[in-house]
């Protein structure tokens, strides 16, 4: 059972990632923000809390599920 949810979680982290970095690229080519700072200028994807969210939800589910291993 929790091998399954472990996978689901990361089939749906994978898609998740993909359709965001697709969008954003698809939103790349069009400005919308025409005073943003040069930090997000330069780097779209680095700024973007979203996408960071993407790469820690699954790292943050993996240590509680490694120290619930542990502990239990």
């Amino acid at each position: 059972m929790i091998n399954t949810l472990a996978w689901l979680l990361i089939l749906i982290t994978a898609v998740g990632l993909v359709l965001t970095i697709a969008v954003g690229r698809r939103q790349h080519k069009r400005v919308y923000d025409h005073n943003a700072s040069d930090t997000t200028a330069k780097h779209p994807f680095l700024a973007n809390p979203v996408l960071i969210a993407y790469v820690l939800f699954p790292i943050v589910i993996i240590i509680g599920a490694a120290i619930l291993m542990l502990y239990s």
